[in-house]
């Protein structure tokens, strides 16, 4: 599940990504009635079975049952304030009937490693931003110039192109700025960092030593996911 929201006096609107359906929006009534009970189930981040029948303009819920409550996300704030951000995260930038099975189980999975890690670091949401807006479509070239093709010296000056959707070379990277385009720098390196958050495991990445090089990549995949979204979007937790 991915949020709730009160619609009229004890319905609420719930929104769920589904393996099958991708993302959905259903009506269920009478979810805030004392006695509800489907209530206790439609908590965000909550993985639920559920059935729905199909109403006038959307559909409505009928039978929800519970498969994984991640207790141990919410007993620990860190991990609580990480499985938020990437559910808010799915609901903000994805349409009502978009389905991508890759989401799912990237949410699912991501979902069941904060529920087993003993401790969980800042890393872990920019590498999820980046790895979701990939399945999305829109994965970063990190190998070559996404200009002018020729291979990336990690020594160089180079830069991130977002239209371009990857790095660029010096020589790119000045012509681009001087046009007005949108880029960023890239510091020494920070291509295999990129590549590792892409495709590494969540166990891999949490480990991840903090050093300069990786804090500058909060705000880049953070730019990276605004401008691919076209929306507004919270920072992520640090």
């Amino acid at each position: 599940m991915l949020k709730r929201q009160d619609f009229r006096e004890y319905d609420q609107m719930i929104s769920f990504y589904s393996e099958d359906w991708g993302k959905m929006e259903v009506l269920a009534r009478g979810v805030k009635k004392i006695n509800s009970k489907n209530s206790a189930y439609l908590e965000p981040f909550f993985l639920v079975d559920l059935e729905t029948v199909a109403g006038t303009e959307i559909k409505h819920l009928t039978k929800i049952q519970p498969i994984n409550s991640f207790k141990k996300i919410r007993k620990d704030f860190n991990k609580s304030r990480l499985a938020w951000y990437t559910v808010e995260l799915l609901d903000k930038t994805i349409s009502p009937e978009s389905k991508e099975e890759k989401i799912f189980f990237l949410l699912n999975i991501f979902l069941e490693f904060l529920d087993d890690a003993p401790k969980v670091g800042w890393l872990l949401a920019p590498a999820f931003a980046i790895k979701y807006f990939s399945a999305l479509g829109f994965e970063p070239r990190l190998d070559v110039c996404v200009v002018g093709g020729e291979d990336i010296n990690e020594t160089d000056k180079n830069g991130f192109y977002f239209s371009g959707g990857g790095i660029v070379c010096p020589r790119c990277y000045k012509q681009k700025k001087g046009n007005g385009e949108l880029l960023a720098d890239l510091p020494s390196a920070m291509d295999r960092t990129l590549r590792f958050l892409l495709e590494s495991s969540w166990y891999d990445i949490n480990d991840l030593p903090v050093n300069p090089t990786i804090k500058s990549i909060h705000d880049l995949i953070y730019q990276f996911a605004v401008f691919h979204s076209q929306r507004k979007i919270d920072k992520w937790p640090l």
